[in-house]
């Protein structure tokens, strides 16, 4: 496959299937006492052919999915939006 290396030049690469994944969550918490937690998900991997870094690993772009969601918070919490009456 045909990607762009981190200076935007073409370059093949190969991608390298995720086998094993272990994601774990930061927590963070804001100024108003609530705590978001965050997490990375890789969803694929190519490996830049022909190119390594200053250390000699390979180059390796990587596509992911953010996920973030609330653990607590002070504020007051409101009914969900499918169990309120429609009026």
């Amino acid at each position: 496959m045909t990607t762009k290396d981190p200076r935007g030049s073409p370059v093949d690469g190969t991608v390298v299937r995720v086998s094993e994944s272990v994601e774990r969550f930061c927590d963070v918490t804001l100024e108003d006492g609530t705590v978001l937690r965050a997490k990375l998900v890789v969803t694929e991997a190519i490996r830049l052919e022909g190119q390594w870094d200053r250390a000699g690993h390979p180059v390796y772009q990587v596509k992911s999915t953010n996920v973030i969601q609330v653990a607590s918070s002070p504020l007051i919490r409101q009914t969900p939006l499918d169990s309120r009456k429609v009026q």
